[in-house]
């Protein structure tokens, strides 16, 4: 995996390469350039498989370098990880629609960020290169897993589609359509899901008051809790738990 990084101040710079190069895997090359033009110049000329870069440089931009290689160089399967700080936040939010696959904020990246990048990005990229549509479907399937992984883990949380966006690094209105396109449903009625299947299971194996199983998985209020279980199970939480124990 050949990994560029670009940015025009080299103490960042410098640290991602540290980053990335402390995961200690001799398959992973790094490359740095300090502009947009020369990180184009070293696409064009060499295969590179993930790019990550700043959005606000002198001369030619994030976005612009970005843009420029999928339409002048037609390379639709680099992986484009946006570099960005607080100001430029909505604007790399958006960017991501634009074609980049992630976003990271410069004041919060840690080493382990970077780590949990690559590993994703690795489990998609293409080998050998299949069609365009099928590396799309990986790098969405990735990501879906991704924001999957974090909702079990946290359910009994508030949770929005905001704040999962976040944490896997994709703007909210993409996440949605994810969503909806991978799954079949929409980002709240899978949360819901997963909410009531634990909750299902509090019924069945422990004694715990129904407001309380209700608590604990995320449920402010008991009466939409027992609508929405009813809605899901066909039965009120209380004539589950008595079938159960029947």
């Amino acid at each position: 995996m050949r990994i560029l990084v670009v940015d025009d101040e080299m103490p960042i710079r410098e640290w991602f390469q540290y980053a990335i190069e402390k995961i200690g895997d001799p398959d992973i090359e790094v490359l740095s350039a300090s502009m947009g033009n020369e990180a184009y110049d070293i696409i064009a000329s060499q295969k590179v498989d993930v790019l990550f870069t700043d959005i606000r440089m002198p001369g030619l931009d994030g976005i612009e370098l970005m843009r420029k290689i999928r339409n002048e160089l037609g390379d639709t399967n680099l992986v484009v990880i946006l570099l960005t700080n607080h100001a430029e936040f909505d604007y790399a939010r958006k960017a991501v629609t634009l074609g980049a696959h992630a976003y990271l904020l410069k004041s919060e990246v840690t080493t382990e960020m970077i780590r949990d990048e690559i590993e994703a990005i690795r489990r998609i990229l293409p080998d050998p290169e299949p069609a365009e549509e099928e590396t799309d479907e990986l790098v969405d399937s990735a990501y879906i897993n991704r924001a999957v992984e974090y909702i079990r883990r946290n359910y009994m949380n508030a949770l929005s589609l905001t704040k999962v966006a976040e944490e896997v690094h994709l703007s909210p209105e993409y996440l949605s359509r994810l969503f909806k396109k991978q799954k079949n449903e929409n980002f709240n009625h899978y949360v819901t899901k997963v909410r009531l299947n634990a909750a299902r299971e509090l019924i069945e194996h422990t004694d715990l008051p129904i407001v309380e199983i209700a608590e604990q998985v995320g449920f402010e209020n008991q009466s939409y809790f027992s609508s929405q279980y009813r809605k899901e199970f066909q039965c009120s939480p209380l004539s589950d738990r008595k079938l159960k124990k029947q």
